[in-house]
């Protein structure tokens, strides 16, 4: 990030940095952009310590800082996150995994809408002040709700299981990437919901792509790129 600030310099040019959930605690049910944040793994400590090296920057001048925190990513494309390497790594053995309790809530990002979202900020910068924390709220579905969307974009039926967390945890015994990962568990076991109503406000209403196209559109994406690899 240093990097960064110092290219930016004085420029009084506009920085947009995407979020994440990990500054906060497993306690934390709630979040909107006044919670404390208070990390619970290393992960959170590192993205603590970014945003506040820009709200720092902004705060002396040297240029403006947007960051528009969201859920976990998922899109036609994306690769490298939960959605395609954790709950569909065994669509071709049939099955499909759930990251926590079924009933359960989490906060995802369809990045098509994120990338939206950012260039509405991107617009209205000028009226924006040096340094901003927007939430963008996303999907606030069930664990229930993503498999069932899941199974519906499919062209076949599959097995619904839960995510064998314990192989994270056996692997991290001698991995640390591994162990890292497993540190994160908590956001899947409790419930954080990211709320802002001003930023709600500033998209307006009906912005975000009705779930079960985003996910339809994720699951082709996936399949077609399986089957091509």
């Amino acid at each position: 990030m240093q990097v960064v600030i110092d290219a930016l310099g004085t420029s009084g040019k506009t920085l947009l940095f995407p979020g994440t959930i990990y500054n906060y605690r497993a306690k934390d049910r709630v979040v909107s952009p006044a919670t404390r944040q208070s990390a619970e793994a290393p992960r959170g400590e590192i993205r603590i310590k970014l945003e506040t090296m820009l709200r720092e920057a902004a705060a002396a001048g040297k240029f403006q800082a947007i960051i528009l925190r969201g859920g976990d990513f998922y899109g036609p494309g994306n690769r490298g996150e939960w959605f395609g390497d954790g709950m569909l790594m065994d669509l071709s053995k049939g099955r499909i995994y759930h990251m926590g309790d079924l009933d359960m809530r989490h906060s995802w990002a369809y990045l098509p809408d994120l990338a939206r979202a950012f260039a509405v900020l991107a617009e209205k910068r000028e009226s924006l002040q040096a340094f901003e924390n927007f939430h963008f709220a996303g999907n606030w579905v069930s664990h229930r709700q993503v498999m069932t969307a899941i199974e519906a974009a499919l062209p076949q039926k599959v097995k619904v299981a839960a995510f064998p967390w314990w192989v994270l945890a056996m692997m991290g015994l001698v991995n640390p990437v591994m162990r890292d990962l497993h540190r994160m568990r908590y956001l899947w076991t409790h419930e954080m919901e990211l709320v802002d109503p001003q930023f709600d406000t500033i998209l307006g209403a009906d912005f975000a792509t009705p779930f079960e196209v985003a996910v339809a559109a994720t699951v082709e994406e996936l399949v077609e790129a399986k089957k091509a690899a």
